[in-house]
């Protein structure tokens, strides 16, 4: 399936969860995709099939009445094992899977959305979603393009708005948690190198990598816990992230 086939049954799946009072959200690089013009750029072209989503563990009983009425087959098993945190739903119109993640975004880093699935009304905030992709350790060229076409079309900001990344809020996870900084660093680091050498317009690669100076500053200059710091001391010796398990591995599609 191409983007735009694959959003408009995620839009009509957030529109019907929203008419049930389920707060449902989009993520992963279909949710990069409805906010950025740029990921239909030739230099950022990218596949998209599965959908993934955020809902709220509280409303999971009207998360499985929308997608049993839109005719999405349920995983009985996946659901009954792990339906709890996650939801698992097949499009047997072409194959595609249909991902449910409840609370929480899991995957080589832990992150709470409950608290920020409402900010935006189709998908999590810009903040979240770039978050989302900056704490893959095993990176693949398709999360770099989310990557860089975030930055490409989105301003930085110190705070919640519209259209804008919350670099703030950022800083502030990586400054409890020493791991998620660590992965951050080493991704903005691969994002860079794909960046100088890609065969990108040289206007992308100077607003990349302006805005990734930025988001570095911010990181390194927000205050850090003790938790942080007690973490920084052992460092590398022991593993600072989770090995995500099937069928995430390899981040949000």
């Amino acid at each position: 399936m191409i983007g735009m086939e694959s959003l408009e049954k995620a839009l009509q799946i957030i529109k019907e969860g929203d008419k049930r009072g389920a707060t449902i959200r989009l993520i992963g690089g279909l949710a990069i995709y409805y906010h950025s013009p740029t990921a239909r750029n030739e230099y950022f072209f990218r596949t998209y099939g599965d959908i993934d989503f955020v809902g709220l563990s509280s409303q999971t009983k009207m998360i499985k009445a929308v997608m049993d009425d839109l005719g999405y087959k349920p995983h009985e098993r996946f659901n009954a094992l792990h339906g709890g945190r996650r939801l698992l739903y097949f499009d047997e119109s072409n194959g595609s899977r249909i991902d449910f993640l409840l609370d929480y975004f899991e995957m080589c880093h832990k992150i709470d959305l409950r608290d920020r699935i409402g900010i935006d009304n189709v998908t999590i905030p810009l903040a979240d979603l770039l978050l989302t992709k900056l704490q893959i350790v095993e990176l693949n060229e398709k999360d770099i393009k989310d990557i860089a076409v975030l930055l490409v079309d989105h301003a930085l900001s110190q705070k919640d708005e519209e259209d804008k990344i919350n670099i703030k809020y950022i800083a502030t996870l990586c400054s409890n948690d020493w791991g998620l900084q660590k992965t951050v660093e080493i991704t903005l680091d691969r994002v860079l190198e794909w960046v100088n050498r890609g065969a990108i317009s040289e206007e992308y690669r100077k607003i990349i990598n302006s805005k990734i100076e930025e988001i570095r500053v911010a990181i390194e200059s927000e205050p850090k816990s003790l938790k942080w710091r007690v973490r920084s001391k052992i460092g590398e010796k022991i593993r600072w992230y989770e090995i995500p398990e099937e069928p995430l591995r390899g981040g949000l599609k």
